[in-house]
């Protein structure tokens, strides 16, 4: 976390993050989940090192990619 001003002067809390090769992994949307986030996938995992649950969750992601 760190803080930004705007123009007159007020401070804004933001987080900094190293944007690369991102890949959207899920979206989530107010109607059906009561808020709005996205999940971020950031660089590649080896198969090996990714749990099984994981490698599902990605798994309809790679048709896309």
């Amino acid at each position: 976390m760190t803080q930004i001003f705007d123009s007159v002067g007020q401070v804004i809390p933001v987080t900094v993050i190293q944007a690369g090769p991102c890949h959207v992994l899920q979206l989530r949307t107010k109607d059906r989940d009561g808020y709005e986030a996205v999940q971020l996938g950031f660089l590649d995992k080896p198969r090996r090192l990714a749990s099984r649950s994981v490698r599902g969750h990605v798994a309809k992601l790679e048709s896309k990619r």
